[in-house]
């Protein structure tokens, strides 16, 4: 039987069972075609396209797809910008587009959880906890991106709960062959569905397997329960702007110590000069020739129009009053005493206060102080769990049209930005991140782009350095540098004892040539053991 008449007969059999449900399935191009924009470069496009309403309809087609030795992809809400998009890994796949199962299955407020389904995105889950004494993590991604992708992908968000895998637990798995799992201690035989009972914890006796499920291709979760967060009496942002590199450099082991101490329990991070002027500035403004490296000179000048220095870092302070007027005495202490350096306390109800003025006077002097509202509004929001479409500004920085508003229509894949993520993580002391930078910045220079990178203190030991390149997709020579740019940048972080946390798809197969025999077996043995016949996502983080 040839490979086109197994696909027809799958899909016979895909109709026929989504006629008998709710499920849509579609093999129009244009429907396709929908899927398929991309931020990295990644050429692949899907054959097909189901959306299946409940675990239930992922078994079946995951079932059928073993049957016939059909490819299946699945995304949860396809807005995995810069590492994946909503692109299959490999041609002839079926896409599983997760987003019609997105159930808030339930919040339980006096245990503090929720138990949601892949398509929940950030904004309806922070919407369903508006009249609760509940809030959850939030990461800088847009207001419709998947929380369930974003875990599964191992990202992290701003607030105390910022590193989001350790705060998951209990996932139901459909694995490759069929069946269905569910961990922690759902793996009981009369465990019962999500409840308190089997959600406090991710440990349980024998292995803790959540693991394997995030940046991997053994199965397709379609559930879990994800832990939210008390309202404190008090949540305050802050932003530390640091006069030079040196003593942003300085501030570094300070920062950790205040982790340590937990007083800073946020996730900070920290971006560079031109992650900031990024966010603020047209490309365009400041360099009419778009494939022309900005100088110093021309970076410095920018910093100096928007008030910033090379270095600006975010967190939050959460806690009563009484705690937060001392945390507040010793983050300020600890961090102006080894780095030149303003910072700033971002408290909500003034902030608003003043934006509602403003908004009322129109004169063209109080722009930029308008503009630094805008931004003060949307760190307040996103510490306190409501997400915002404010930071994909950034992403069209080379982009002929800078935008000045952004919500939730907005599409970094189908206006044509480029963006590529790397990465690489290392230990937070000062020699390890300046060594780090200076490898990265190279890298990039050497390949005629700036480096745009945020640092990311995850804890006290671990920070990791997310960096891209800003390019045009529509531009083929572009677009082949930055994939050329990227990944030797992370080839050589990896050699230097820096590897990433994270991989875009252009880049899989080059990070999984780097690991050890020994790793590559198991991983091979564990796609073995639970999708014998390689029909889910083949080839995701270089799996076959």
């Amino acid at each position: 039987m040839t490979t086109q008449s197994k696909f027809s007969l799958f899909w016979d059999e895909v109709l026929s069972y989504c006629d008998s449900r709710k499920c849509a399935a579609s093999i129009e191009p244009s429907t396709v075609e929908h899927y398929g924009h991309v931020t990295t470069g990644w050429d692949k496009r899907a054959k097909a396209v189901i959306q299946p309403e409940c675990t239930e309809d992922v078994q079946k087609v995951v079932q059928l797809a073993n049957q016939f030795n059909v490819g299946l992809y699945p995304i949860s809400a396809g807005k995995n910008w810069g590492y994946s998009d909503a692109t299959p890994s490999g041609p002839e796949m079926v896409l599983v587009d997760l987003s019609t199962m997105n159930k808030i299955l339930n919040v339980d407020e006096a245990n503090r959880l929720a138990i949601i389904e892949p398509g929940v995105t950030q904004e309806e889950l922070s919407d369903a906890l508006i009249d609760t004494d509940l809030f959850m993590d939030c990461t800088g991604a847009p207001t419709t991106t998947s929380i369930v992708g974003n875990i599964l992908d191992r990202g992290f968000g701003h607030t105390i709960n910022g590193n989001r895998q350790f705060n998951a637990c209990s996932f139901e798995i459909v694995l490759g062959n069929g069946e269905i799992l569910r961990t922690g201690h759902l793996a009981y035989e009369n465990a019962g569905d999500h409840s308190v009972k089997n959600c406090h914890t991710k440990a349980t006796t024998g292995p803790i397997l959540d693991g394997l499920f995030s940046q991997s291709n053994f199965g397709i979760v379609t559930k879990l329960c994800f832990w939210l967060m008390p309202k404190p009496e008090v949540i305050l942002p802050y932003i530390v702007l640091f006069d030079s590199h040196e003593d942003f450099l300085n501030a570094i082991e300070p920062i950790a110590k205040l982790k340590q101490a937990g007083v800073a329990r946020s996730i900070m991070h920290v971006g560079n000069d031109m992650r900031a002027i990024s966010s603020s500035l047209s490309y365009q403004l400041i360099q009419p020739l778009k494939d022309k490296l900005l100088s110093e000179e021309q970076i410095s000048k920018s910093l100096s129009i928007l008030g910033l220095g090379p270095w600006a870092m975010s967190g939050a302070l959460y806690g009563s009053n009484r705690v937060i007027k001392a945390y507040k005495k010793e983050l300020t202490q600890n961090i102006k005493r080894h780095s030149a350096c303003k910072i700033h306390f971002l408290p909500g109800k003034q902030i608003k206060f003043v934006e509602r003025i403003l908004s009322m006077l129109p004169f063209k002097p109080l722009d930029k102080l308008k503009g630094n509202i805008k931004s003060a509004m949307a760190l307040i929001d996103m510490h306190s769990g409501k997400p915002t479409d404010y930071f994909l500004k950034g992403c069209y920085h080379k982009h002929e049209n800078f935008p000045s508003v952004l919500d939730e229509k907005t599409d970094i894949a189908k206006d044509g930005c480029g963006l590529i993520w790397i990465s690489p993580t290392a230990p937070t002391s000062k020699s390890h991140i300046q060594a780090l930078l200076d490898l990265l910045k190279n890298a990039y220079e050497s390949q005629g782009f700036n480096l745009y990178a945020t640092l990311s203190f995850i804890d006290d030991r671990s920070t990791a350095v997310i960096c891209n390149p800003v390019f045009d997709i529509n531009n083929p020579d572009e677009t082949e540098r930055a994939i050329v740019c990227t990944k030797q940048a992370m080839q050589l972080c990896i050699d230097n004892g820096y590897p990433p946390y994270r991989v875009a798809n252009v880049h899989w197969h080059a990070w999984h040539s780097k690991l050890s025999s020994e790793h590559k077996n198991a991983l091979s043995a564990l796609k073995e053991t639970f999708d014998p016949n390689k029909v889910i996502a083949s080839g995701r983080y270089g799996i076959e």
